[in-house]
């Protein structure tokens, strides 16, 4: 008899175990609208369609600073008219290079320059001609910063016409 009370309660045991487990076989990595939810390192293959679908973590990689992607901060301004002379503050999240680039529209060439904690730049451009000056950092991982002076004058010609475009970008 007590044998039979022994087993008769690990059958109990087990039964309810089972019961218990049931919702965890049911419940699969979809929902019934379709979302599929995984952990860190899951992969799922979709038994209709078959496409694999994994959650792997992205670890260190920055994409941004791996690509040359200007973030600009005056984008095809016109120059008109007197020298053209600003100062602009750099943004160390934007990139570790600093760069304006002039498109010279008048008949005779300027002279552009850039100043960006104490390293200048200095370029004369051709007439109808286009010309980057560019200030990098010197570091892959820090972004520049500090106050950009940046002019264009017109020495030989009093009245500028064109663009200047000033922007920042990261560099490897």
């Amino acid at each position: 008899m007590k044998k039979i009370r022994k087993l008769t309660s690990l059958l109990l045991v087990l039964v309810m175990s089972l019961a218990l487990a049931v919702p965890c076989f049911a419940a699969g990595p979809a929902d019934d609208d379709g979302t599929i939810y995984l952990n860190v390192g899951d992969t799922y293959t979709d038994p209709e369609t078959g496409y694999a679908y994994s959650f792997k973590p992205l670890g260190s990689a920055n994409v941004q600073r791996s690509m040359r992607f200007n973030s600009y901060i005056v984008k095809n301004a016109p120059l008109s008219g007197a020298s053209f002379h600003n100062n602009y503050s750099s943004d160390p999240d934007l990139g570790n290079v600093f760069a304006v680039e002039v498109n010279n529209q008048a008949s005779k060439p300027v002279r552009a320059t850039l100043n960006i904690n104490f390293d200048n730049r200095d370029q004369r451009i051709s007439a109808y001609g286009s010309g980057t000056l560019e200030i990098w950092n010197g570091s892959p991982y820090n972004g520049i910063s500090g106050m950009a002076a940046v002019a264009v004058y017109a020495n030989e010609n009093p009245q500028l016409s064109g663009t200047i475009s000033i922007y920042q970008y990261w560099m490897q």
